[in-house]
């Protein structure tokens, strides 16, 4: 194992399937059968990722290029997100079930349900009502 800093190396040898990440809040062990449309931005400064958990995003002063090689190849082992500024945003780990219960959920969704019954109660509206069919 080679160990960076902010992130630790596997070994040729060595296979894992899932990877650690860790976080200000909590661990993951993350699938690499899930991890998906990793993307760099153009300076290595920015690293995206979505898996099981949602989007992550890592960003660093310096570049990370480093890092992206070696999810390339699936060799990374563990990424130390406090380092990295690691962000997967809350509203994505609620859906996921890993940070909260169905009741922050529904708080944090309850706006967005609101106004789409709204605009299903006004077509309905306008679609019986103004036809003259009655409900």
């Amino acid at each position: 194992m080679q160990r960076e800093t902010r992130w630790t190396v596997l070994d040729r040898r060595e296979i894992y399937p899932r990877f650690w990440l860790h976080t200000e809040q909590e661990n993951l062990l993350l699938s690499w059968a899930m991890v998906s449309q990793v993307r760099a931005s153009a300076d290595f400064l920015l690293i995206r990722f979505l898996c099981e958990y949602g989007q992550v995003r890592l960003s660093a002063g310096d570049s990370l290029r480093g890092l992206f090689e070696h999810m390339q190849i699936e060799r990374a082992w563990r990424i130390d997100g406090p380092a990295l500024a690691c962000r997967i945003p809350h509203w994505l780990r609620v859906l996921h079930g890993k940070t909260a219960n169905v009741r922050s959920a529904f708080t944090i969704f309850q706006p967005y349900t609101q106004t789409l019954y709204n605009g299903l109660e006004k077509c309905l509206f306008q679609l019986f009502f103004t036809r003259g069919c009655i409900l």
